[in-house]
C-alpha cells in the first residue's frame, strides 16, 4: 500500500496543485499534482534512494515557485 508522506497544496491564481512525497514498500516517488493528491501526474522522482529523490524534489519545489505558485 502506498501512504502519503508529505503533501503541500499550492496556489497560483485560480490554479492548484500539489507537491507529493509518497512511500510503497521502499519505492519513494515524489513530484507535482495539479488534480489530486493520490495521483502523482508529474513524477520528479521514484526509486529507493531517499536522499537522491529529495534532491530532485528540491530542484521541483524551486521550479513551481519560479512559476508563482505559492503555498496555501
Amino acid at each position: 500500500m502506498s501512504d502519503n508522506v508529505f503533501e503541500w497544496k499550492m496556489k497560483k491564481g485560480s490554479e492548484f496543485g500539489y507537491l507529493v512525497v509518497n512511500e510503497n514498500s521502499g519505492k519513494w516517488t515524489m513530484g507535482w499534482s495539479s488534480e489530486t493528491p493520490q495521483i502523482i501526474q508529474d513524477i520528479w522522482y521514484q526509486g529507493e534512494d531517499k536522499d537522491s529523490g529529495y534532491s530532485t524534489f528540491r530542484d521541483g519545489i524551486a521550479q513551481k515557485l519560479k512559476e508563482g505558485f505559492k503555498a496555501i
